[in-house]
This record gives structure tokens, sequence and C-alpha cells, in this order.
């Protein structure tokens, strides 16, 4: 409609806008972007931060139905490491998650598996499991985990307990690059990280500035466009980490607390958090 580039701002949820702006040809964008997202709208009011007290390998913490988490999770059942991390699953329990099915998807998976592997996922994929008692988690904290946007900040106790989180973003399909708050949540809350989200979304972590774990893990799962094969992949780092006790855990987290560090002031010195939108929002009007 003829508006000038330098004359509108975008206030988006989603660092991608924040960061680069669409274009890895230039360093700077025409139009102005401010990043929100309610999850860290208690960056200044809560500490991201409480004594670490590491009872799990990993956490695997879905609110929302999506194919990649229900083959995540049935790797995790198959590879017989449930019992090592937080985990919540469910395919239609709460009516506020949609669910997400992936056709092409899903023939991909009757090609590559078995039969017999299929039904076993079918089953899997269909099951509900949520944090319990068991869980050592109070129920208050359970339906808010599960179904709570802001799960893993309102409750870092959780997140605490575990050294490593898999971070299943909300796209995986080739051809975007698509981060939300679950990749910041892990830098924020000073975590290693296994990233199922999009082909390509370490590197593209790489480019904002953040470093990954290649030291670690064997991250050429990033560049994996078929999503069987990458999901493959990432569940196999996942249970090699499982193999280690907790006091090599231990031992990797504090040997790589420099990275850890890094990221995390990374993020806090890149991303705007100081949530006063409305001022904001005028300033760049009265541009």
């Amino acid at each position: 409609d003829h508006i000038k580039t330098e004359n509108i701002f975008i206030v988006t949820a989603n660092s991608f806008f924040n960061c680069v702006q669409h274009s890895y040809r230039k360093d700077d964008c025409p139009y102005k972007v401010l990043f929100f997202n309610k999850c860290f709208a208690l960056f200044h009011d809560k500490s991201f931060f409480s004594k670490d007290d590491i009872k799990k390998h990993f956490n695997f913490l879905a609110r929302r139905d999506s194919d990649c988490r229900r083959y995540l999770y049935y790797k995790i059942n198959k590879l017989n490491i449930l019992n090592k991390g937080n985990v919540s699953h469910h395919k239609s329990y709460n009516p506020r998650c949609h669910s997400q099915n992936d056709i092409l998807f899903e023939n991909q998976l009757k090609e590559k598996l078995s039969k017999s592997d299929y039904d076993v996922y079918k089953v899997y994929s269909s099951e509900t499991k949520l944090l319990t008692q068991n869980d050592e988690f109070n129920s208050d904290t359970i339906e808010n985990t599960v179904f709570g946007d802001q799960f893993g900040l309102t409750y870092p106790d959780i997140c605490s307990t575990a050294f490593l989180d898999v971070v299943t973003e909300s796209s995986t399909d080739n051809g975007c690059l698509f981060f939300t708050e679950k990749i910041l949540k892990s830098i924020a809350h000073k975590k290693l990280f296994l990233l199922a989200g999009n082909p390509f979304s370490l590197r593209f972590l790489q480019k904002l500035g953040f470093k990954t774990f290649p030291h670690i893990f064997d991250e050429s799962y990033d560049t994996k466009l078929c999503k069987v094969s990458r999901f493959d992949h990432i569940s196999n780092e996942l249970h090699k980490f499982c193999s280690l006790s907790l006091q090599d855990v231990e031992k990797l987290k504090n040997d790589n607390k420099h990275i850890l560090d890094y990221n995390y002031e990374h993020l806090v010195k890149n991303f705007d958090c100081t949530f006063n939108i409305i001022p904001k929002i005028r300033s760049y009007l009265r541009r």
C-alpha cells in the first residue's frame, strides 16, 4: 500500500523477526521490530534459576500435540529411557491443544518402520503421560506445567531437576526457520539442549550469536531434511546422553559452564526484555 518500510514496525513474539529480520544478506533492516513474549515478561520479576538438584537426565515437556512430539515420545519409550527424564505427552487430553497431523510424515513412518514397530508407535502416539505425584511435583505444578503457557518460568524447579532439554519447536518442517520461546527458555535456564526444529535451526542459532554443543552431541542431525531421520538422530544422541551417570552429567555441566553462561549473557544483552510496550510503540509512532 505504498507505505515506506522505515515507517513500519512489527510487534512479535518470535525472535526470528527480532534478530535477523528475514535476511542473511543485510546487516540492517529498514523496519523496526519490538520483540515481546509473555514467557519473558517475568524476566525482571523472577529469577530463572533455583538451586540445581539434578535427579533426571533430561526434560521432555509438551503442552500441545505434534508429529514431532508423538514420534520422539515413542522413541523415548522404545529406547527405554522414559525413567531418565521429566516427560509429559498427550494426544488429545485438553481441548485447547489442537493436534498436528502430518499425512506425509505418517506415510514416511509406514515406509521406514516395520509393521510391528509402527503398531507400537500408534499405541504410544495416542498415550497420555502427565507429570504425577510420583514425579515429586505437586498437583498445582502438574496442571500448570502441562497446560500453562509459561511453564518452566513459573515453575523453574522442574527445569532445575534435569540437565538437558529436548526442545520440540512448534515448527519442524522444511523450508522455514521458526523459533519460539521454547529454545530461549533453555538458554535462559542455562541448559544443554537438543533442538528438534526446522532443518538448519542450529546453524541459524549460531548465526544469531549463540553457541551450540558439537563437542557433546553429533549435531549433523541439523542438516537432515527427512523428519524421521532427524528425529531418529536426536533420539540416538539423547540415548547416549542418558547412558552417562548423573555424576558424569554434573561434571559435563561444570565443564561447559562457560558456554551456558555465554549464551545466557548473549540472550540478556541482545534481546529487549524490558517490556515497556506502550511507551516503545508511542516512541516508534513519533519517529
